[in-house]
């Protein structure tokens, strides 16, 4: 800068111009013209990725079970959404695996267990279900299972076939430990049976780790189901209460709209939770895309954003097109081409995405297991639709809340 100055002192000087001072107002008014506004709001991105950042820590109670699980090899993990029992869970699998021995990692969602299987080398991981029909199938019994309706096979028939598939391929207690998610899902009687078989020493004698949140059960059974059916092999139980997943914002949001929380949450701030007020699924389908096109402008990645609803796609409120998007929205996973995942509630248990727009809500009452679930879906962003006339209830429920924080 001085050697530019200095150039058109001497440049101005030599063709007989004399150069004037200039004032202190003279001075503002060329800096105003040439520097023009700047907006130092931080943009939504960066929110969203500081956020992530601060959730990405051990708590201290995770490291607490880390303990328990060195120590007993039957282990209950149970707590809310968000505390980290599928990270715990993965990561006593991946590390048994390492030690050469066989392990079974099992859910009841097939999404989950997808996702899971690409992450967890050296470990079987199927769900639950697919586990047995597998093993049927293995066993040459498929043929043999009885012609009833797909709830039947799958709590009756699957699992009286795969003890005896089992037998057959003689792989009774063939894994070295079994590893259950979202582990409140498979509790029956049935399905016990069939891993007390699969498992070295059994149930009773065996290692193997329940991860579960009785809130989350696609059954609706009684949040202490679990404990009348593993309370029995006398596991250890380590009880997570500290919400490592949701930005304060989202887990308040969770609170008010069900009753349903964790008794910590981390100090991870991020964006406020948005919240659209539609009156017919025209207006959803408006809001649902201005909302999109927000994020994919702010620079969020259409693989991190997850619309999660109560219908499929096709016979749910946004079946209609949306308004332009650079990017679909698709139910299907199109490898080698970028879209917006689209999920149903239940099929989304268990996994979670940086931002997480939730659409269908239709009534709000305490202790509603399928909003909890979508709500605390969400690292960073979350976005949710109401029916307009759903207005007068969220503001009982909001003052609700506040009462009790006082």
């Amino acid at each position: 800068m001085r050697r530019l100055a200095d150039y058109w002192h001497e440049n101005l000087e030599a063709r007989g111009k004399k150069l004037e001072s200039l004032d202190s107002t003279k001075r503002d008014k060329i800096l105003q013209e040439i520097r023009g506004d700047f907006d130092l709001r931080e943009t939504l991105r960066s929110r969203m990725a500081r956020a992530a950042k601060e959730l990405t820590s051990l708590t201290d109670e995770e490291y607490r079970v880390l303990d328990a699980l060195s120590d007993n090899d039957r282990v209950v993990v149970y707590g809310g959404a968000g505390t980290g029992k599928t990270m715990l869970a993965t990561d006593v699998a991946t590390k048994i695996a390492a030690s050469g021995r066989k392990v079974l990692f099992t859910c009841y969602s097939k999404p989950l267990a997808r996702h899971l299987s690409e992450s967890l080398p050296g470990v079987e991981v199927k769900d639950i279900y697919t586990f047995m029909a597998t093993k049927i199938a293995e066993a040459g019994l498929t043929n043999h299972l009885p012609n009833a309706s797909q709830a039947d096979l799958e709590t009756v028939f699957y699992p009286e076939f795969c003890s005896k598939a089992l037998e057959r391929l003689d792989q009774l207690e063939y894994y070295d430990a079994i590893i259950v998610d979202e582990g409140q899902d498979v509790l029956q009687r049935a399905i016990l049976d069939t891993l007390d078989n699969a498992v070295k020493g059994g149930l009773s004698g065996g290692k193997w780790l329940f991860a579960l949140d009785p809130h989350q059960d696609v059954h609706g059974r009684r949040s202490d189901h679990w404990k009348k059916l593993l309370g029995t092999y006398s596991p250890a139980v380590c009880k997570l209460t500290t919400n490592c997943r949701n930005t304060a914002q989202i887990a308040t949001a969770n609170q008010i709209l069900t009753g349903l929380c964790n008794e910590q949450t981390l100090k991870a701030h991020g964006p406020d939770v948005e919240q659209a007020w539609v009156r017919d699924d025209s207006a959803l389908r408006r809001e649902v895309g201005r909302t999109l096109n927000k994020l994919l402008s702010e620079g969020i990645k259409p693989e991190d954003i997850v619309v999660l609803g109560t219908k499929r796609l096709n016979s749910g409120q946004l079946a209609q097109n949306l308004p332009p998007c650079p990017f679909p929205v698709t139910e299907v996973d199109w490898v080698g081409r970028s879209h917006i995942r689209y999920r149903t509630v239940p099929e989304y248990k268990g996994l979670e995405s940086d931002a997480v727009l939730v659409v269908g809500v239709d009534s709000l009452e305490k202790g509603d297991y399928p909003l909890y679930v979508a709500c605390s879906r969400p690292r960073t962003y979350l976005a949710i639709f109401f029916r307009e006339d759903l207005r007068t209830r969220y503001d009982e429920l909001a003052s609700e809340w506040a009462a009790n924080k006082l």
